[in-house]
C-alpha cells in the first residue's frame, strides 16, 4: 500500500497541511489529541503574523517573535512526522516559509 504524501506548510486561515487534493483536516489524522491541540494552537498564531487592518503595513510580530514562531513549529513539524511515522510522509515547506516570512517581511519596530 503506498505511503499517503503530507505538505506541511502555512497559510492564512488555520491551514498547515495538504494533500495533492486540498486541505487536510488534522484532527481526522491518527495522532495524539495534545498534537492536534497544539497544531490548532501554531496554525490560529500563524495568522498574527499579518496586519489584517492594513495587510501592506509591517507585520505586528517582530522578527524575534516569526523566528521563535517557526522554531515551535519545526518542533511540532518533528512530533507529527514521529506519530505518522510509517503511515504518511510529511513534506516540510518550512525552510520555504521561514524564508519568506524573515527575509521578505518587515516587522514592528524595524
Amino acid at each position: 500500500m503506498a505511503v499517503r504524501i503530507l505538505k506541511f506548510e502555512f497559510e492564512y486561515g488555520g491551514i498547515c497541511l495538504w494533500d495533492n487534493k486540498g486541505v487536510i483536516d488534522h484532527c481526522a489524522l491518527p495522532i495524539s489529541d495534545s498534537l492536534k491541540e497544539d497544531l490548532n494552537c501554531i496554525c490560529e498564531e500563524f495568522d498574527g503574523v499579518i496586519n489584517w487592518s492594513d495587510p501592506h503595513e509591517p507585520s505586528p510580530w517582530t522578527r524575534k517573535q516569526c523566528s521563535d514562531f517557526f522554531d515551535r513549529a519545526e518542533t511540532i513539524l518533528q512530533r507529527l512526522q514521529a506519530e505518522l511515522d510509517g503511515k504518511y510522509e510529511i513534506i516540510s515547506c518550512l525552510d520555504k516559509d521561514r524564508r519568506i516570512y524573515l527575509e521578505e517581511n518587515t516587522f514592528s519596530g524595524e
